[in-house]
Parts: C-alpha cells; structure tokens; sequence
C-alpha cells in the first residue's frame, strides 16, 4: 500500500472510547483505564504494523457505555465492546487479520 502524505491511507481505523466506566469489585473504574488501554494498544501497534496501516483514535462517547469500554475499528464497522485493561491484543489481532 503506497501513502500519499497528504492523505494517508490506513488499512484499519480504531476508535476507542475513552469516556467508557465500568463496574469492578471496587466500585466504578476510572476513566484512566480505557486511555491506558488506547495508550497501550498504539504501542502494541507501532511493533506490529506499519505506520500508515494502522490508525488508533480516542473517540467520544460510542453509546455503549454499560458494557465497559467500547471500540470500533473501520473500514468493516466492527465493534468490540465489553472490552477491559488487558483486553489490548484481542484488539490487536482483530486489526491485524
């Protein structure tokens, strides 16, 4: 895949929302854990893949806050949800099939 600098090209586009809280066994999570989670999983995809492959955004609000962190990957609109610290390389291998 070639990459026009003007307008990159990325094979796959990772939203993650980082407004997401979920419950634990000791009360609501913070809103740090879905920003690790994103942190983490770019740096998980900088080792993996090209840089003009892979795209990995923080997101506003994707509605599916009641099932912990939610993410959505383009072009295929796949969503992921439920999704937890640690979760980041069943997100990787998703963008990486």
């Amino acid at each position: 895949m070639s990459k026009d600098e003007d307008n990159p090209q990325y094979t796959r586009h990772v939203f993650i929302c980082e407004n997401c809280q979920f419950e634990t066994p000791d009360g609501p999570s913070s809103q740090d854990c879905a920003l690790n989670l994103r942190k983490n999983l770019k740096e998980l995809a900088k080792k993996k893949c090209a840089k003009s492959e892979v795209r990995i955004n923080a997101s506003g609000c994707l509605g599916e806050c009641g099932q912990a962190i939610a993410c959505v990957i383009y072009p295929e609109g796949k969503w992921i949800l439920g999704l937890r610290p640690g979760d980041e390389e069943k997100i990787l291998d998703e963008i990486t099939k």
